[in-house]
């Protein structure tokens, strides 16, 4: 027998229902941001960081609403201070800047391609929050800028927030990582945050723009610290890619747990 609440669910998860909530979100997001930004311009960017973070949470978490997911996240505790460290998680769904919102720390830190500039309210977000850009195609550049970065997240106390996969994942598991992050995060010394996120692409695949209503589960883990410095360039590469594996290793564990958390239970 069909219930309301059956008929409620449906006409939730349907077709224009959907494409109705991501319009709506889409079109706040402009406003917000268009508004936050301005009133950005005219304290001369002098809000304080902990605003700024409540500022960006808000955000996440009114798109979320809007769009009809749920956000549970485990481990926020982890982000709360403000310090140096990088934080790097799977990549799965175009909703990953939204929740990557929701989980904000203070001072947060973000690099990206040197077309960002091009996009409208993207550039205007990026030039806001003095987030980073880069030139992928010059080689000595990408080397200046990571170099940049370093002294960014050291005196700054900053926090890098960053995919290492480097693209979205085309099925929902996680690619290889590459180590641009981890050479960042070994050169300043700092913790890495590994976060391991599930639902994010169930929500939204690799080449979808429309959200399906439901769950994304997040799991923000104790930070691992660096290994010691080492002055032999050989060794110092070793003890990176040897970082990178147990980083990816222990957010591909995670990732299977919330993913068995997901599967229902069947009937003894």
């Amino acid at each position: 027998m069909t219930t309301t609440l059956d008929r409620t669910t449906r006409l939730e998860q349907s077709w224009p229902a959907r494409v109705l909530r991501t319009l709506i979100a889409w079109s706040w997001m402009i406003l917000y941001w268009l508004f936050w930004i301005t009133l950005h311009i005219l304290t001369l960017k002098k809000a304080p960081v902990r605003f700024q973070m409540q500022v960006i949470r808000f955000w996440g978490k009114s798109m979320f609403w809007v769009l009809g997911i749920q956000c549970e996240v485990e481990g926020l505790h982890h982000l709360e201070t403000r310090e140096s460290r990088v934080v790097v998680c799977n990549h799965q769904s175009a909703l990953d800047v939204i929740w990557g919102a929701v989980i904000c720390p203070p001072a947060p830190l973000t690099i990206g391609k040197k077309e960002v500039i091009y996009v409208p309210i993207l550039n205007l977000l990026w030039w806001a929050f003095d987030f980073i850009r880069i030139d992928r195609s010059r080689s000595a550049q990408s080397v200046a800028t990571l170099n940049t970065t370093v002294e960014v997240i050291q005196k700054g106390k900053r926090s890098l927030v960053i995919a290492p996969e480097g693209t979205r994942s085309p099925d929902g598991k996680i690619l290889p990582f590459k180590k641009g992050a981890f050479h960042v995060a070994y050169q300043s010394q700092v913790p890495i945050v590994p976060v391991a996120v599930q639902g994010a692409f169930e929500r939204m695949t690799k080449n979808e723009w429309i959200a399906r209503p439901g769950k994304i589960h997040i799991r923000v883990l104790p930070p691992m610290a660096p290994p010691a410095p080492e002055s032999d360039p050989e060794k110092a590469q070793q003890q990176v890619r040897t970082w990178t594996e147990q980083v990816r290793t222990r957010i591909v564990e995670e990732y299977e747990k919330l993913t068995t958390l997901e599967q229902p239970v069947s009937p003894q």
